[in-house]
């Protein structure tokens, strides 16, 4: 799972742009993990990534926003809306301005 942070930045990309970003990160967990267990983990996680953008290992995009400000494109994209419990449940920023 991927959720942004509280500095987290919007962008536009494609898949492999996406993927790109979770190998940076990964790596990262790689090259600052304290224990094997750890390094094992995230390069586990490395070499998954590295698969999915060969197109050997099959995986799914979720983007759960409350906000409507993120969108797949693409022929085999599902929408779905979220239900008020769902989008509750999601990280939201620190300030949220609601019309009343």
């Amino acid at each position: 799972m991927v959720e942004p942070g509280a500095a987290s930045e919007g962008y536009f990309s494609n898949i492999e742009g996406f993927l790109d970003r979770v190998q940076q990160v990964a790596q990262i967990l790689v090259d600052s993990a304290k224990n094997p267990e750890e390094i094992n983990a995230a390069r586990k996680s490395l070499e998954k990534i590295k698969k999915a953008r060969e197109g050997n290992l099959a995986f799914s995009i979720i983007v759960k926003d409350p906000f409507g400000n993120s969108a797949l494109l693409g022929d085999n994209v599902e929408r779905k809306e979220l239900s008020e419990k769902e989008a509750g449940k999601l990280k939201k920023p620190f300030l949220v301005l609601e019309k009343s």
